[in-house]
């Protein structure tokens, strides 16, 4: 497999290959952006285990993205049981059926969908974009954002 994905990628830049266990991967804590998994959480032996290393990996609102589903096998894992696995995680999962023929080149009667969940922001004052302190701008950014009224954005009536 890491013969085939480095001749994918040949001539891409940053690019590096490891092989290693899935449930474990040899990487470091809160350095990644996301997480992606498709058709392997299902077949790990402790797949709550795996998801607490994966979600470690990621940095402060990074992103766990989950491709799986139950097949007509009997194997792989329904959709209620990974919500429920990130939930158990703190996390807050997002699920959404991939049930298109364009998906998998063909129809499907079987589940299949994908979970996505944010990694939960820092409390411990990182100044990161997840972090208690934030500058001035990023304060009045949320500010408007949420609809009240700004310096730049006046309230009802014309006035802050």
């Amino acid at each position: 497999m890491l013969q085939i994905a480095r001749s994918k990628a040949r001539g891409r830049a940053r690019v590096r290959f490891l092989a290693g266990d899935a449930a474990s991967p040899p990487l470091t804590p809160t350095t990644f952006d996301a997480v992606l998994c498709r058709h392997v959480l299902w077949a790990l032996p402790d797949p709550a285990a795996a998801l607490r290393t994966w979600v470690r990996l990621l940095r402060p609102g990074g992103r766990l993205v989950l491709v799986e589903g139950p097949w007509s096998t009997g194997a792989g894992l329904p959709g209620r049981l990974t919500v429920d696995l990130l939930r158990q995680q703190g996390l807050a999962p997002v699920l959404e059926p991939l049930t298109a023929a364009r998906y998998w080149g063909a129809p499907v009667e079987d589940e299949r969908y994908v979970v996505t969940a944010a990694a939960r922001p820092t409390r411990d004052g990182d100044s990161g974009p997840w972090g208690r302190r934030r500058d001035r701008r990023t304060r009045r950014r949320e500010t408007v954002r949420r609809g009240e009224p700004s310096a730049d954005r006046p309230g009802p009536g014309g006035g802050p």
